[in-house]
């Protein structure tokens, strides 16, 4: 996975920024909403929803944001009653068949919370099936803010400059690529620090006439 928080070595470059990035991006902007009560919830995965939903936990207690996680619910569970006075529910895993009709429950329980989904919740086919008043408290954290292939056009470019300044020595090449610094590209400009990330930030998607467009405004409650 791109965004894996565990990749890890001294070669490691990355033009995506990894999933605690993501949920500190949602913390910031939970926090710049003024909510101060959330709910995490998680999928079952625990390649992805696990820890992610554990990481949104975290980044919004360091955030003064009173937060409570749990997994998904159940079939026979009904959201409504474990919802309480949460300003805010985040959901942290894969968009599967079920998304639209518990993204609906989630808002008719709680109109005026946001819903928010990490990357694997932002599928089209979840923005198109929900409702409008529901798609105007939705908002998305994603990592790939460009189509792939800009990232792969971009990732051979840094590389090809990075072999021609380490003249072939492998650790020289990686010690090139990691000290890139305001570098100016398809993706914006960034930098790339010791250990190999990426500074580019989460993009934000909202949801507009059933489809994901990029949202630049200013948080509100």
């Amino acid at each position: 996975m791109a965004t894996q928080v565990g990749l890890g070595g001294p070669t490691l470059v990355r033009l995506m920024p990894h999933d605690g990035v993501g949920a500190r991006a949602i913390a910031e902007w939970l926090a710049s909403a003024g909510i101060d009560d959330a709910l995490v919830v998680h999928d079952h995965d625990d390649d992805y929803g696990v820890p992610v939903g554990e990481m949104c936990v975290a980044a919004l207690r360091k955030r003064g944001i009173a937060v409570r996680g749990r997994r998904v619910w159940d079939a026979e569970e009904r959201p409504a009653d474990d919802l309480e006075t949460a300003g805010a529910i985040v959901y942290a895993g894969v968009a599967g068949s079920g998304a639209v009709g518990l993204w609906q429950d989630l808002h008719a329980a709680r109109p005026d919370a946001w819903l928010i989904g990490t990357e694997g919740v932002a599928a089209p086919f979840l923005a198109r099936g929900m409702s409008a008043s529901a798609a105007a408290r939705t908002r998305f954290f994603v990592a790939n803010r460009a189509p792939p292939a800009f990232y792969g056009f971009e990732a051979m470019r840094l590389v090809l400059d990075a072999a021609d300044a380490g003249a072939g020595d492998r650790a020289a090449v990686a010690r090139a690529a990691r000290a890139t610094r305001d570098r100016d590209s398809v993706l914006g400009r960034y930098s790339l620090d010791a250990d190999g990330h990426t500074t580019l930030a989460y993009g934000r998607p909202a949801v507009v006439d059933g489809g994901l467009v990029w949202d630049l405004a200013t948080a509100r409650r």
